[in-house]
């Protein structure tokens, strides 16, 4: 059988060269700029014997890259400006322990809780994070708590 010239390129690397490997996976369900806080928090948490206490906690830092800075959504209207946001995700995430649908969506985005935490986020663009985008998307978070930790 004789390949028609039109669709042979699209047939060349066949077996060589796998899509799947120019894709990536999200852990939670928002915007793939947010990940790397939600990453660094999760962590925190994970590595807390006692939990991360959402009151305890006086101020989050988020060091990003500048198109991670831009999602700030500190209270979004809608579930879609929860998912394309940075702030109340990881206020939700600390709030609830856990990052699903239901953290971005539906009575989640009225949660006076999270609403709160969400506030004490200040979320920065630092020069050296922005400069190694798009080849890593990064981020640092620094937490600050009541007590001075």
């Amino acid at each position: 059988m004789v390949e028609d010239e039109v669709m042979a390129p699209f047939w060349m690397d066949l077996g060589e060269r796998w899509e799947i490997d120019a894709q990536y996976f999200k852990l939670w369900p928002v915007c793939r700029w947010a990940q790397p806080a939600l990453t660094a928090v999760s962590q925190m948490m994970s590595s807390c014997p006692e939990g991360i206490e959402a009151d305890a906690i006086e101020h989050i830092r988020v060091e990003t890259l500048h198109e991670s800075m831009r999602l700030q959504g500190h209270a979004p209207a809608s579930s879609d400006e929860a998912q394309y946001g940075l702030a109340f995700p990881l206020a939700a995430m600390i709030i609830r322990g856990r990052l699903g649908a239901c953290e971005v969506s539906g009575e989640a985005l009225h949660d006076e809780q999270i609403l709160s935490l969400s506030q004490r986020i200040e979320i920065v663009e630092v020069a050296d994070l922005s400069a190694r985008f798009p080849a890593e998307i990064l981020s640092r978070v620094h937490l600050t708590f009541k007590n001075g930790r």
